[in-house]
């Protein structure tokens, strides 16, 4: 991680304080976040910026997440930018109840980020990492508020 970080960010990158990265999953079929049009009031109290990675380069990738306070995310390749985030960030994974898989928790803890991960009601009726799920409001609220104060 540290050879591939190398390659795409500078040493020298700082985190931008207040730079709160929201990674969508809206443009794909699966494992979609259900209610994401009902969390975008609260997304944008909190200071979230939406992000589409699919549109981006690896470097510009490699860019946005290197300096990123926060970055949170439905659980998917998107958040395999982890790798470029500083040890200071915080990174909140949000995955359908029935899709227990450690591998971001690994990659965040291997950086020294906080990480944590919220899980919601599956929705559809798919193999297991597949299912549209929805996180209620109040629940995300206390958790944004938890870690981000």
């Amino acid at each position: 991680m540290t050879k591939l970080k190398a390659a795409f960010v500078e040493n020298r990158v700082k985190i931008n304080h207040g730079d709160r990265l929201y990674l969508s999953r809206a443009d794909v079929k699966t494992r979609t976040l259900a209610n994401e049009d009902a969390l975008k009031d609260l997304l944008d109290q909190f200071g979230f910026r939406t992000v589409f990675t699919s549109g981006l380069s690896l470097t510009e990738q490699a860019q946005l997440f290197s300096s990123a306070e926060v970055v949170m995310g439905v659980k998917g390749a998107a958040l395999a930018n982890l790798v470029f985030c500083q040890p200071e960030a915080t990174a909140i994974c949000l995955s359908p109840g029935d899709f227990i898989d450690p591998f971001f928790w690994d990659v965040a803890g291997q950086i020294g980020m906080t990480y944590a991960e919220i899980f919601g009601r599956i929705v559809t009726n798919h193999p297991v990492g597949r299912n549209d799920f929805v996180i209620e409001p109040e629940r995300l609220e206390r958790a944004l508020t938890t870690l981000l104060g």
